[in-house]
């Protein structure tokens, strides 16, 4: 079980070297036509773009020099080029470079944009939809963790959709992640995917783990089948999530209000995603045994209406403004004030979602070490790497920081 969380180290760190040997540097304008900005954040932009030689579209994420060492970008590009096997991850065509101001590489285009364009505030998305989705994203995740990534900026700016019906859609921006069990830090912030370990007062460092994906997931199927968060921020000082909690905890008692509106199903499998113990929350795939069951119940117009007032009015902190602008997360790290949206999520670290709550993690700062790691991930379905990537001999194993994250590096430091 270690050993093959450590072969996957291994891939990871060999590509990263080999990369970090191959990036030319191009005028980008030469070889892409440039047809659109999609986004832009303090960290990256992305682009549509026409590849010249293969006459193709495509999505370019340009990552600023000034703000992103060549190590992190190199270890992004290599783990969006390591998952994107599977058929609901963004697919990675293989192509990085840089630029005088940019390190650059090549996604698969999404023509519609990302799931949170389709909530209705207060409503949500059709449950058939939202099935489609979470068997799609269940299956994305199990995928990762399997391979011992934790994508941990999950959202939904971060599935883009490849139609409007949902029938295919695929996670994108691995931006913040990272292997199973490297140290990421902790802070307490009124973020609202964000799960109750990653705050808890005292604690300065956790490890990475699977967990905190799952809780995000949760969160945000909530959102997208009620057009509404479940709490500000996962902490005791609000009643909603508070009366989740107990209500969870004990298994007795009255459902809590602004849950009314699942069924008894959705809400064991709420309860499953959701437990406050990392350790007693269930696999994303748990979701796939509840997709052929009724997730919510009819509710009158006026009853809907009185569980989203009723949500706002059980905060004892702060509310972001309205219910949907707490829909999905952002760029703002202590308040909740809406930033701009735009169809594709393409920042580092600050988001360009709008009417938003932020989900911008602490990237770990150490300076090397070993970490620990014990769910199995096995290395099957990286189909797509070329040889040398396989040769896990080449160099040895080494961990290097660039002072904002822990990354696998080479024997020789990337710089």
């Amino acid at each position: 079980m270690d050993s093959q969380i450590t072969e996957t180290e291994i891939i990871l760190h060999n590509q990263v070297f080999q990369m970090s040997k191959d990036l030319v540097e191009v005028v980008l304008e030469v070889y892409y036509e440039v047809l659109q900005e999609l986004g832009a954040g303090a960290y990256s932009s992305v682009l549509r773009a026409h590849n010249r030689a293969t006459d193709q579209t495509m999505a370019l994420k340009l990552l600023k020099k000034s703000r992103t060492s060549l190590s992190g970008f190199l270890v992004e590009y290599c783990t969006a080029f390591l998952l994107s096997t599977h058929l609901s991850i963004i697919g990675c065509y293989g192509i990085a470079f840089q630029t005088p101001e940019h390190y650059v590489f090549a996604q698969e285009l999404s023509p519609v944009g990302d799931l949170f364009s389709l909530i209705v505030d207060q409503v949500g998305i059709p449950e058939e939809k939202v099935k489609r989705c979470a068997l799609q994203i269940s299956s994305a995740l199990d995928f990762m963790h399997k391979k011992g990534f934790v994508h941990r900026d999950f959202k939904p700016e971060n599935v883009l959709l490849m139609d409007r019906e949902c029938h295919c859609i695929k996670v994108t921006d691995f931006g913040f992640t990272r292997l199973k069990g490297t140290a990421i830090s902790a802070r307490s912030r009124t973020i609202s995917y964000m799960s109750p370990e990653l705050y808890q007062p005292g604690i300065d460092f956790l490890e990475a783990e699977p967990s905190l994906d799952v809780w995000a997931f949760g969160v945000l199927l909530f959102c997208v089948l009620t057009g509404n968060l479940p709490w500000e921020t996962a902490a005791r000082t609000y009643i909603n999530y508070s009366a989740f909690v107990d209500w969870v905890s004990t298994g007795v008692g009255k459902v809590p209000f602004c849950w009314k509106r699942f069924t008894t199903e959705a809400l064991k499998m709420f309860s499953k995603l959701l437990a406050y113990n990392p350790t007693q929350r269930s696999r994303a795939a748990e979701v796939m045994h509840f997709i052929d069951l009724p997730l919510t119940v009819d509710l009158s117009a006026d009853c809907i209406e009185e569980i989203n007032s009723t949500e706002e009015e059980y905060s004892t902190e702060p509310s972001a403004s309205d219910s949907m602008s707490s829909c999905s997360d952002g760029s703002q790290t202590e308040s909740s004030s809406p930033s701009s949206k735009s169809p594709t999520n393409c920042s580092h670290s600050e988001s360009i979602s709008s009417k938003s709550i932020s989900l911008s993690f602490l990237m770990a700062s150490l300076s090397g070490g070993s970490y620990s790691s014990s769910e199995e991930a096995s290395v099957d379905g990286f189909e797509m790497m070329t040889p040398v990537l396989w040769d896990v001999n080449a160099t040895g194993q080494k961990f290097i920081t660039d002072g904002s994250s822990l990354y696998i590096g080479a024997e020789a430091e990337v710089s």
